[in-house]
């Protein structure tokens, strides 16, 4: 096990269970203080003489990623020869080395696999928060702490970047590369973890690797899906070293069937189907309410829609930091507890768990403390317990929830809906390109601060009602009836006044039971809110009490959510967050759209195939083929005249352009210049007619 968390726990355990013998000593003259007094001072008394042994794995943390960046700089120069340069020196080294690229973050291929390859680095990142391990630690103020997880990451970066180049590159050497990286990563991360547990109990071994699960998995995938990755390339017959390769006519007609873009574009252009009509019998009215339900509380998938990559990887990485705070706040918390519960056990052992005869007043009342005492720490315990689990729960739904609803707003964003998501005008092009740059990482904290802020919310809502719950078993619940006999005169009659004003306003103040808006009765309406106003003023003081608690619970359920924005719709530019979101949804719907990418394919494969039919077949004499290529020729001048002249043809006939040519423009401005003239000559017609009236009036 990790020695930081265990070495933290040990000491507090040493330090509790000495208690024992404290209390023995001095229990004879003890007031009720000093016996508390004793209990808490464990905490805050110097670290017990024991020799608490750190299991230090051989393969060091530091150097292991440190001496790792030598071979990952030169793999990742090898991999870069494998791509060619698209504009800059393509006459040197035959284009290579090209710019090599982690991850394609519009790309829907190798999901999984760049998804588990973050993965790997996820559990580094809360390493570096739970149990501060860096790449670099080198002595020195405290402040450097930072600068050094920032230089770590950047070094975990270069150590893993050769497997996410091998996901990218697609080729043999890539596959090759990528399959002995995810073994080692695999191999040491195991090593590193029987090397301490086997020391100890077989429960710590699978304590160990059930604390480590996600990220085992992760490489496990890894390990096992790059080694088929590789065997597949080889039976496909590809390129070893080039990831570039030829296609056929044939082989890009059927990719754009195949492909979830294709079928998006299907789906369009197919008649939809009838709506069924609705069930005329109670039965079936029921079960329609009940599909109904199931289909909008379960997830579908849809054929025609994938998910990006880079969505996959940043949600699997939000997962994994609830997974392991989870894990590690249960793992100290419990350690603290077992520490207490030794600690009030051994009081009570000796004072006895039950009231004898004889026994002084302070005794019997320290008893009667140390049980309440006793009883709320184990009410906290079932608190904290509950407290977690929840927002653990809360957590992982609301990742799948963001899933569903990512699909949703980019799918509104294909047909140009934008009730949900600001349309692009709100955001300038480099802020939207931003906000998409931010988002995965902005992403992955959020889901991070969600969960702690849930947790604290949680506890604390959870401790009030153990707390409460707890004295009244005490029989402390005299306060809690007279407080309640106080309140609930004002909560009936908010709940009889609520009640009262809707049924008079669907049965009394709307026409036809509130079906529509037209009033009746408006002089009773009158009267009714002039008594009312005054009601609901105290209404609304309460009202305002559950309007600031409900803001904080839903808040705090989703501050983790960036696709719904905390603040109201005109200060939305304020939420970071969501404009994070914004701009990624946008930046995903312009470069993923299925009917431009189907289009563009389709004006590729239209080139494909003309190219096909002016290809001289085998055989052909060298006569004829020169007469082909004097054809050819003529048949590009030929084309290029021709769609010179359609596209002036498009040009001259278009009314949106035609109305921009100087003839419209001079024939618009005569008609107002008449208009104008018109409005002039009746102003002066009316002035005359005005001062004709004055005379005549006045004469």
């Amino acid at each position: 096990m990790e020695g930081s968390v265990s070495g933290n726990v040990t000491d507090v355990s040493s330090n509790v269970t000495g208690v024992s013998s404290n209390v023995t000593d001095v229990l004879k003259d003890v007031t009720i203080d000093s016996l508390l007094g004793y209990l808490f001072a464990a905490f805050e008394s110097k670290p017990s003489t024991q020799n608490n042994t750190i299991c230090t794995s051989s393969i060091r943390h530091d150097l292991f990623h440190l001496y790792l960046l030598i071979p990952s700089t030169l793999v990742t120069l090898l991999l870069a020869f494998t791509m060619r340069r698209k504009y800059t020196g393509l006459g040197l080294l035959d284009g290579r080395p090209g710019l090599i690229f982690p991850m394609d973050i519009f790309g829907k291929s190798n999901r999984f696999s760049y998804a588990a390859a973050w993965g790997c680095i996820a559990f580094l990142t809360s390493d570096i928060i739970f149990e501060r391990k860096y790449a670099v630690d080198l002595p020195g103020p405290l402040y450097l702490k930072v600068f050094y997880a920032l230089l770590s990451m950047f070094i975990y970066g270069l150590d893993y970047l050769p497997l996410f180049a091998a996901l990218s590159v697609d080729c043999s050497f890539g596959y090759v590369v990528g399959t002995l990286y995810a073994w080692l990563f695999t191999t040491v991360r195991i090593f590193q973890s029987l090397e301490c547990t086997l020391k100890e109990s077989p429960i710590s071994v699978v304590f160990e690797f059930v604390r480590i699960l996600p990220l085992l998995l992760c490489q496990v995938y890894l390990s096992i899906g790059l080694p088929v990755r590789l065997v597949q390339s080889f039976c496909e017959k590809k390129s070893f070293f080039s990831s570039m390769q030829k296609i056929t006519v044939f082989e890009l007609d059927k990719s754009i069937h195949d492909s979830w873009e294709g079928k998006h574009v299907a789906k369009i252009l197919r008649p939809p189907r009838p709506e069924p009509e609705p069930p005329g019998t109670l039965k079936g009215k029921i079960l329609t309410h009940i599909k109904g339900l199931a289909n909008s509380l379960l997830y579908h998938r849809q054929s025609d829609f994938r998910y990006s990559a880079q969505l996959l990887s940043v949600m699997l990485v939000g997962g994994m930091i609830i997974y392991k705070a989870t894990f590690e706040i249960i793992y100290v918390v419990e350690g603290i507890y077992n520490s207490l519960d030794e600690g009030f056990i051994a009081i009570l052992e000796y004072i006895g768990f039950d009231e004898e005869e004889g026994e002084s007043t302070t005794t019997t009342t320290a008893r009667l403390y140390i049980y309440l005492l006793y009883y709320i720490v184990i009410a906290l315990h079932g608190s904290y317990l509950a407290s977690i689990s929840l927002a653990a729960f809360i957590g992982f739904v609301m990742i799948l929830h963001m899933l569903s609803s990512y699909r949703t707003n980019l799918q509104n964003l294909y047909k140009g809906n934008t009730s949900h998501i600001p349309p692009r005008t709100s955001l300038a092009n480099p802020s939207m390109l931003v906000g998409s740059m931010k988002y995965a990482g902005y992403q992955v904290g959020y889901i991070a601060w969600g969960f702690f802020i849930q947790f604290l919310v949680y506890l604390l809502i959870s401790v009030v009602l153990a707390v409460i719950i707890t004295f009244l078993k005490a029989g402390y619940y005299k306060w809690l009836v007279d407080r309640l006999m106080q309140a609930w005169p004002v909560m009936l009659t908010a709940f009889v006044l609520n009640y009262v004003q809707t049924m008079l306003a669907k049965f009394v103040f709307l026409q036809e039971n509130g079906n529509t808006i037209r009033l009746n009765n408006r002089r009773l309406l009158f009267i009714f809110t002039y008594f009312l106003f005054f009601y609901n003023i105290f209404i609304g003081l309460v009202s305002c009490l559950m309007r600031i608690i409900k803001s904080m619970i839903f808040g705090s359920m989703f501050i983790s959510r960036l696709d719904e924005c905390v603040l109201p719709q005109r200060f939305q530019s304020f939420d970071p967050g969501f404009n994070a979101y914004v701009g990624f949804m946008h930046i995903e719907m312009a470069h993923t759209h299925p009917v431009v990418i189907v289009f563009l394919r389709l004006l590729a494969l239209d080139v494909g195939i003309r190219k096909e039919s002016r290809r001289p077949s085998k055989g052909t004499d060298t006569d004829s083929l020169g007469l082909t290529n004097t054809v050819e020729k003529k048949n590009k001048s030929f084309m290029r005249a021709r769609n010179n002249w359609q596209t002036m043809y498009t040009l001259i006939h278009n009314p949106s352009i035609s109305l921009y040519r100087k003839h419209h423009i001079d024939y618009a401005k005569k008609i107002l210049d008449r208009r104008n003239n018109k409005t002039a000559i009746g102003n002066n017609l009316n002035s005359d007619v005005v001062e004709n009236g004055e005379c005549k009036t006045a004469l």
